[in-house]
């Protein structure tokens, strides 16, 4: 039976409250680091976020975003690894783009592994304006639909990762790791 439509209310507080802004202290800043820092200070997480990515290949994962309207949405992605940071090359008309571009907040979240192992990072995204940068991106990988999409780095806030241990067995329960750049 569909839910009846809720009318004469803000969603403001509720997307306040389920999808928080990014920031520092209340200040317009939050502190981030790059995919290269991520990795030096939460090796294990980083590991398994590559292996859970599919390193051996093609980096396949989804990313989370917000749209203009507060609405979270999903697509899936193929980040790109390359010169210490996390980037995403993106169609121009797609919604990815857009909500990017506009609010910038994500969580990259990976393909579920053995044991319901799990793996994702948050933070916000930045276009790269610079061409050499966009060029040295899309040299990284093995095609490009059209050497104009935009390309976005992904700074990194948090990264979590979990996974159950003696899953199926009685004694079940799941090891959490959770990592801030705060």
């Amino acid at each position: 039976m569909p839910r009846p439509a809720v009318t004469g209310i803000d969603p403001t507080p509720f997307l306040t409250i389920v999808l928080p802004p990014i920031l520092n202290g209340g200040l317009g800043r939050m502190l981030v680091v790059d995919w290269a820092e991520f990795t030096r200070q939460a090796p294990d997480l980083a590991a398994s976020g590559l292996r859970l990515l599919g390193a051996k290949g093609d980096l396949i994962g989804f990313i989370a975003t917000v749209a203009r309207d507060g609405r979270p949405r999903m697509a899936p992605v193929c980040p790109i690894l390359t010169q210490g940071a996390i980037y995403l090359s993106v169609g121009q008309d797609t919604p990815k783009r857009s909500d990017l571009a506009n609010d910038g907040r994500y969580v990259l979240h990976a393909f579920l592994g053995r044991s319901d192992e799990e793996f994702q990072v948050s933070g916000r995204a930045t276009s790269v304006t610079d061409a050499g940068e966009k060029g040295m991106v899309h040299s990284a990988i093995a095609f490009t639909f059209d050497r104009t999409d935009p390309v976005f780095v992904l700074d990194i806030q948090r990264g979590y990762w979990s996974y159950w241990e003696n899953a199926g067995l009685p004694g079940t329960y799941p090891v959490k790791k959770r990592w801030s750049a705060e």
